[in-house]
C-alpha cells in the first residue's frame, strides 16, 4: 500500500479550497487542487489520478512546496522561459512572409538564406 504524505502544511484546509476555486491559470489550477487531497492524506497515486497528472509530476510539485511552499510550486511553469528570442523582429517576420507567398522563396534554407542577407539573422 502506498504511503501517505507526511508534511508540515503551511495553509489549512479551507485556504487550500478557496484558492483553488479562485485560481484561472489553468497550469496552476492542478496543483492548487492536488494540494488539498494530498493534505486530507491522499496518496501520491490517488491524486495524480484525480488531477489526470503522472505521480512524477505530483512529486515535484510536492518538492518545491517543501522548498517554499505554495508560492514556490506555483513558480514553476510547464515550457520553461518562453522559448528563445526571435532572430527577426515581427516586422522582418512579414516581409519573410512576404517573400515566401510571392515564391520568392522555395523552403528553408532559402528563407534563412534570406535573413541573412537581408537583416543579417544567422540561424545555427
Amino acid at each position: 500500500m502506498a504511503r501517505r504524505l507526511q508534511r508540515e502544511w503551511q495553509e489549512d484546509k479551507a485556504t487550500l479550497k478557496q484558492l483553488s476555486l479562485e485560481e484561472k491559470d489553468a497550469q496552476h489550477r492542478p496543483k492548487r487542487q492536488a494540494l488539498r487531497p494530498l493534505r486530507r492524506g491522499r496518496t501520491i497515486a490517488e491524486v495524480a489520478e484525480m488531477v489526470g497528472k503522472h505521480p512524477r509530476t505530483i512529486q515535484d510539485w510536492i518538492a518545491w512546496y517543501r522548498q517554499g511552499g505554495l508560492e514556490q510550486a506555483l513558480r514553476h511553469r510547464r515550457g520553461g522561459r518562453g522559448g528563445r528570442q526571435s532572430y527577426l523582429t515581427g516586422e522582418q517576420m512579414a516581409e519573410l512572409k512576404r517573400a515566401a507567398a510571392e515564391g520568392r522563396l522555395r523552403g528553408v534554407q532559402d528563407g534563412m538564406q534570406w535573413a541573412q542577407e537581408q537583416h543579417g539573422a544567422t540561424y545555427p
